[in-house]
């Protein structure tokens, strides 16, 4: 936080600014401040700074009155003004006017949000601070290809797809080798289960495991088994089933044959 002092009170001149924009009838009563939570006072005489600050705006008739501690509202050690000035000092100077104007603009913010937004002064350290931090970050660079050439499964693979999405990292010859890698790999071709490690099972579910295969599974199934085989379709056939085959009724007549019928009809009226 490096911004200069004087931008505070542009920021509550602007605040007031966005308000009356509106039109509707704006009133700012004074901030009043507090040493004990009970009394509350406009005017701060003591040269310690006030335990909190309150303050009421009016929106047409709607009052909207916002609290703050002062622990909650000073600034950091670490926050700086621009000409190298630590603003809890600067805070320390003039306590009534720091948190005054901090709790004003907090009150317009929250009754004027359709104006003012999330619009924060230099001395607002939250909002500002981590914007600033996320925004100074070097973008990380990702290489897409080989995303999806190592994707170890379908889904992680669309999910690849999805981030590159995000990312608008997509092209013509991505997009390409994105379907060309999924069709193999739901055609199994891609991932065999001799690239994938065995399971460890715990010792109760290796003697299941071996009761129920008849021994270890591992050492009967094909190294070149796909990872994720797409069954064979399924032909419903009563006399695979062992079933007979049962000739089904026919109510539906193809138009034709009803076409048939009413000439036929026709022709014995004649």
């Amino acid at each position: 936080m490096t911004e200069n002092i004087d931008d505070v009170a542009q920021t509550l001149a602007e605040y007031e600014r966005l308000a009356i924009k509106t039109g509707a009838k704006v009133q700012i009563e004074p901030a009043e401040f507090t040493a004990d939570g009970e009394t509350w006072t406009p005017l701060w005489l003591s040269n310690d700074h006030p335990l909190a600050a309150r303050v009421r705006v009016h929106r047409d008739d709607i009052v909207t009155e916002r609290f703050v501690p002062w622990a909650e509202a000073v600034p950091t050690e670490s926050a700086m003004t621009s000409d190298g000035r630590r603003w809890c000092d600067l805070w320390a100077a003039r306590p009534s006017l720091r948190i005054g104007s901090y709790i004003t603009r907090m009150a317009l913010g929250t009754a004027f949000r359709d104006a003012i937004g999330d619009r924060r002064a230099p001395d607002d350290e939250d909002v500002p601070d981590i914007a600033r931090r996320v925004k100074t970050q070097e973008p990380v660079e990702v290489d897409w290809d080989a995303a999806i050439e190592n994707a170890p499964n379908v889904v992680d693979l669309d999910r690849v797809w999805a981030d590159m999405r995000t990312a608008r990292a997509r092209s013509g010859a991505r997009e390409v080798a994105y379907k060309t890698r999924r069709a193999a790999m739901v055609r199994g071709e891609w991932v065999t289960s001799g690239d994938l490690p065995a399971p460890e099972l715990s010792p109760e579910e290796g003697i299941r495991s071996r009761a129920f295969f008849g021994g270890d599974p591992a050492e009967n199934m094909p190294a070149d088994m796909p990872f994720a085989p797409v069954p064979a379709r399924h032909v419903d056939s009563g006399a695979s089933a062992g079933r007979p085959d049962i000739r089904r009724p026919q109510d539906h007549k193809p138009p034709q044959n009803r076409a048939a019928r009413r000439a036929s009809k026709k022709g014995r009226r004649s």
